[in-house]
Formats: structure tokens, sequence, C-alpha cells
């Protein structure tokens, strides 16, 4: 009788594991390639979701509802106060600042008040505090701090309402949020903070040429909202390095409990080129060490953009104009993606495609062009968190306080310093500073509903455009994925390679690997005029020396304990086989050491800045994981390939030191990243390839 086909034998499934398990670096690169991939298709698609789509803005926190009301445009002409005397503010820097604005105009109220505050010798600012002003004479519990710089009105002298667009937009805020006639919904207490500029030399006085502080960069804004909250808490900065004491807030400026921090930062630039004049927006909510605010935060903040005055006009609208707007400072990188897909597209002639599968003209361009500018975006969102490109909101999420920075950069006039406006009268203000601070109001308006801080949404999240997002329950699979192959290596040199453990020889490298690292950290901490701050972007010869050194060291000590463990072996009077066995078990066992750190350094990197626990996964799997080659095979090649191998291995160990290329040209200082975990895989490779 016959019988049907029986199923594969066991002697054959064995034989397939058998042949499978002889090419180990293509079972490891699969998991690589496919997190590669995964990773890829963020902008594009959702696996986990399964839907063909990035995920989209929405708001979890049902109180914040942006979209319930409109506020009024803004008006684009000053108000010429007639009791202020163009005299009157001749006497230095001391009368340019805000509360001086607010004084000269006759800005007061119950319900707005305003203090001159000097931190230190080095900072001081004006804040105004708006009270709400209707509603039970109870004291607001919780406050919105709202951070304004104009870096174009540092460089300039007079009126702090006159000389800056943004300056005179903040103000028409002021008096709109302290009336109960405009803003009877205001139910949070507002700071408004704006830097007190004066003169370096007090000695000069009036003295004909008056020297001014420059403009105010990225970093002398994260201290001046380092030093209010500082002073606002009455606490010195955990981080400051500085003995000068701080001045606290007085108690009647510091008792709400401060629940967001918004930074609004005027940056005027020159236009791109001559027919390119569009305003830039950057809304970016990157703090240092992989710290983002709520993502409720920052899509409340894009839809109080989309939504158009109480008019309905798109006239005065930056959105709705030709503004670009951005959640990552690397314009450039995005544009390059978009430019790269377009040459690609007419390299391929992908207009004949389009006819010849028919379909609709230019639908498959749109899709490639879309798809390259949010992958553009996504990398330069992910550069952001990477490099640490941190806002000046920085100090108030390291405090727990949800913060972003929104940076308007408005073309100006080629050669001047003269925003480009459609009106040319003195008076005149720009419409896209009108419009920032109007958006402002209508988010203060969907913030003032919250009764508590926002935790509805995530805060672990990276952005491909302003309305698209991937949450850590998206991107954290294919950062799985790309980092099996250091789990599937150690599996495999323990259940299967490693014939015999040589603990003395692995964990005495090891350990020198995890002393030498300390010592570089003390040293680099220590030495802050040393290898611990790049000023430039050259290589720091004596951060290269003490790497170098450290090289060193930590082969000639594998070396040196590999060679005595071998002479016991030889004293066994062990056949040629045994003896390369032996070598093996050597280095395997380091190398399994070498994979269990790398796998213990990068999950909690991964659980707490994906975007630099992914980039260094990476990085080091295929290192560590994939080109390592045993004694037995490098023994067998040929002199030449050997040598071309050492001297391969030589070049990449002094690239990838991080003197030459990591520090100066990436991070820009020894940072955490580099001290704890960059360090001692750089070295543990280092022993792996020339022991």
């Amino acid at each position: 009788m016959s019988t049907d086909a029986q199923p594969e034998s066991p002697p054959t499934k064995a034989r397939l594991l058998h042949r499978l398990l002889q090419r180990p670096t293509l079972l490891l690169l699969a998991p690589y390639l496919l997190g590669l991939l995964w990773t890829s298709l963020h902008p594009l698609l959702s696996i986990v979701t399964g839907e063909l789509k990035c995920r989209g803005i929405y708001i979890d926190e049902n109180g914040l509802d942006v979209h319930r009301h409109r506020v009024d445009s803004y008006p684009l002409e000053r108000v010429r106060s007639p009791s202020l005397q163009k005299n009157e503010w001749m006497h230095g820097m001391e009368a340019t600042g805000m509360c001086d604005a607010l004084r000269a105009r006759h800005v007061s109220g119950s319900s707005i008040e305003c203090l001159r505050h000097k931190v230190t010798d080095q900072i001081m600012f004006d804040v105004v505090m708006i009270s709400p002003s209707i509603g039970p004479m109870v004291q607001s519990p919780e406050a919105i701090v709202l951070v304004i710089n104009d870096a174009l009105s540092n460089t300039k002298r007079g009126d702090w309402y006159d000389k800056s667009d943004l300056h005179a937009s903040v103000l028409h805020l002021i008096q709109r949020l302290g009336s109960k006639k405009d803003c009877p919904w205001l139910a949070k207490t507002v700071f408004v903070v704006s830097p007190v500029l004066y003169e370096r030399d007090t000695a000069v006085g009036n003295a004909t040429s008056v020297s001014y502080d420059k403009s105010h960069s990225s970093s002398d804004l994260n201290d001046l909202v380092e030093a209010f909250l500082s002073s606002y808490s009455g606490k010195q900065p955990t981080q400051s390095t500085k003995s000068t004491p701080i001045t606290p807030l007085p108690p009647s400026f510091s008792y709400p409990l401060i629940r967001s921090l918004l930074v609004l930062s005027n940056i005027p630039t020159h236009p791109i080129s001559l027919s390119h004049h569009h305003t830039e927006v950057r809304i970016l909510p990157h703090g240092k060490g992989g710290n983002l605010p709520n993502l409720d935060l920052v899509f409340a903040t894009v839809l109080s953009f989309q939504i158009r005055d109480s008019s309905g006009t798109a006239l005065r609208s930056m959105y709705n104009g030709d503004s670009e707007f951005r959640v990552h400072p690397f314009r450039d990188l995005e544009i390059s993606f978009v430019n790269g897909m377009e040459r690609f597209w007419s390299v391929v002639s992908g207009g004949t495609l389009e006819k010849t599968l028919g379909w609709k003209e230019n639908s498959a361009k749109k899709v490639l062009i879309q798809y390259a500018q949010d992958l553009g975006g996504w990398l330069g969102f992910v550069s952001a968190l990477i490099l640490g490109r941190s806002g000046p909101h920085a100090p108030a999420l390291e405090r727990g306080i949800d913060s972003l920075t929104i940076e308007l950069r408005v073309p100006t006039e080629p050669s001047t310093t003269d925003v480009t406006t459609s009106s040319s009268t003195p008076t005149a203000i720009h419409t896209h500073h009108a419009d920032l601070v109007r958006c402002t109001e209508q988010l203060l308006r969907a913030m003032s509903n919250l009764h508590e801080r926002l935790h509805h949404s995530v805060a672990q999240y990276t952005m491909p455009s302003l309305i698209k997002f991937v949450s850590h329950g998206e991107y954290i699979f294919p950062a799985i994925l790309v980092s099996l192959p250091l789990v599937g290596r150690a599996a495999m040199l323990a259940l299967r390679d490693l014939k015999r453990f040589r603990f003395v020889f692995a964990f005495l490298v090891t350990g020198v690997v995890c002393a030498v690292t300390i010592g570089i950290g003390m040293w680099s901490w220590y030495w802050k005029k040393g290898i611990a701050v790049q000023e430039d972007t050259t290589v720091d010869l004596s951060a290269l020396g003490v790497y170098l050194a450290a090289h060193l060291l930590v082969v000639s000590v594998a070396r040196r304990t590999m060679r005595i463990e071998m002479s016991k072996c030889f004293k066994k009077s062990l056949d040629g086989d045994e003896k390369m066995i032996a070598l093996d078990d050597f280095h395997n066992s380091l190398r399994f050491l070498a994979c269990i750190c790398g796998i213990y350094l990068h999950v909690p990197l991964l659980l707490a800045n994906y975007a630099l626990g992914f980039s260094s996964s990476v990085f080091w799997t295929p290192l560590l994981a994939i080109l390592v080659v045993p004694p037995s095979k490098a023994l067998v090649l040929n002199s030449w390939l050997h040598l071309a191998l050492s001297f391969t291995k030589i070049m990449l160990l002094v690239a990838t030191a991080p003197p030459v290329f990591l520090v100066p040209r990436i991070f820009g200082s020894y940072t955490t990243y580099v001290n704890v975990v960059y360090t001692p895989l750089n070295l543990m490779l280092s022993a792996l390839w020339m022991s």
C-alpha cells in the first residue's frame, strides 16, 4: 500500500541547521539589516499599527483644546505715546528694558507687576507677572513662563518697544493678558522674562563710545533661563561651576508652581538667495540627554500656528503662507534629501515610468519627495538629540517642566539688519512677528484650561515632520533588531565556539579597560581646559596622546597575559590543532565579555536616549559581533593580506579614537556617553583586534 510523502528526516534538518550555523555572518546580518530597513520606513508607514502612514498629529489631553477659540489679529503698527519724549532715553542702556517700556506707555494695573532683577553680576532681566484679572480673589497656584529674546535688538540702542517688532507685539500681549475684557479666560499666572543689556564698563559712563554686549547666542539665552529658574526656586544651579551666589526673586514673584515654559527667540537671518525670502519657524523640543517635553505641548503649539485669527483670513498667518516650519535645527540636511530625491527621479526617468505604468502624472514623484523630506526631517530631529543640540529651554526640562523653544527666523535685507517687510514706515510691525505672538496667546488660552501637568501623551518620541511622530512603542522594535547580533554572537560563543572560558585572561583585560576608562574620565572632568572642552574642530594632541597610551596599555596587557597563559598550554605538549583551539578560546572569551558589555551599555541608553542609543548600536554592533576575525582564520591568510588587514585595523582604531573625529566634530566635549560607553568599547575593540 502506497504511503504519503514522509516529513523531512531529522538528519536532514540537522544538516540544514549545521549549514546555517556555519554561516553566522549571514545569520547575524539579517536582524541588523531588517532593523535598519524598518527604521528607514518610519516616515512612510507604521508597522505596529498596520497603517500605510506615519502616526499623525493629535492631542491626548482633553482639556488642551486649541480649536475652541480664535484670537484677534495683532496690530501691525506701533502705538506712539505722546508722553514719551525722545530725550527721555538718552542716558545709556539702563532705560531700555521691558519694565521701562511698560511704565513709559502706562501699561499698568492691579494684575500687572514688573520687576528688574539682577541675578548675578553678569545676568539681569526684567520679569512681568500677570495675574488672572477675573474671578475670586485667590492666588493662582500655577504659572506659565514666556522668555523673550530678540537677537537683532540686542545689537541696537534705543527703546525696548521701538527697536524690536517682537517686543512691540509682546507688549500688546501683556496689555491683553492684563485686561479682564480681552482675556477673561486667564486662569494661570503668566511670567514674561526679557534680558536686560547694560554697559560692559560702567566707569566709561557717558563717554562718546559705548560698548554693548554681543548678541545673545543660544548659550546666553540658556544662561538666562537657568538664572531665572534658579532665582525663582532660590537654589544654586546644580551644574554651575561658578562660586557667584544667585539673588532669589522676592516671594511675591515666586509663589506659583511653574507648569510650562516657552522661549520665543527672534533670530534674523540673511535670505538663502535673492529669490528666497521665506521665514523659517523652528519649534524645538530638544533638551539635554534626550529629554523631551510631553508631546501634547508640541502638537498644541503646532495647532496654534495652524489656526487663523478671528477674521478667518490667511493673509497674516505664517502657517498658511509660504513660511517653512521645522522641528529640528538642520535645514540643510532636509533640503539635501529633497534635492537628492529630485536628482534620482530625473536619472531614472520617473515621468516616463509613471506613463508606462498608467499612474497619475507626478503622483509617484510627490510621494517620493515627501518621503525624502520626512526622512531628512526625522534624521534632523534625531541628530539634534544625538549631538545634544538642546534649546534654551533645556534647564526647564531638567527640572521636570514641560517646555520648548520657538525660533523665528525672518530674512533680512542683504547687507543690512533691516527685516524684510512690505511697509517702510518706522512704526510698522512685521506681520510674522505679530502672528507669532498671536499664536502664542492662542496657546496660552488652551493651556490656561489645564489644572495639572501634561501627563496623558508620550514623552519619548521622534518627529519626521511638524505633524508626524514615531513613539517609543514603534521605534524600540527596530532598535532591538539592530542590537540583536550582539546577543546572537554572545550566545554562539557561549554555546558553540568556546571550548573553555579563559577567566583570568578575559577578566584581567576587562578590568584594565575599566580602570583605564575611569582614569580617562576623571582626567577629562578634572582638566576642564584640557580634553573636556573642545573649542574647535582640530585634533587635541594631548588628548590623542592619552588615548594612544591607553590603547597601548590595554593591548600590551592582553598580549602579555595571553603569552603567559599560552606558555602554560605549551607545557602540556598540545598538538597544533589544540594550540589553535586554545588561542581561539582566549580570543573568544574576551569577545564574549565585549558583546556582553555592548549589550548592557546600550540597553539603558536605548531606553533613556533612543537617538543616541540607536546610532551607537548601529556603529558598535557590526564591529563587535561581525568584524572580528578569530586567530585561527587570520593565521591562514597570506602575508600580504594579513599585513593589509593589520594596517586597516590600526587605521580604523586611530580614526575611531574620540579625540580624532568624535569629540571635535560631533559632540564638542567629552560627554558622559563618550566616557562611559564609547571609550570602554573602543578599548575592548583594540584588545580584540591587536592582541
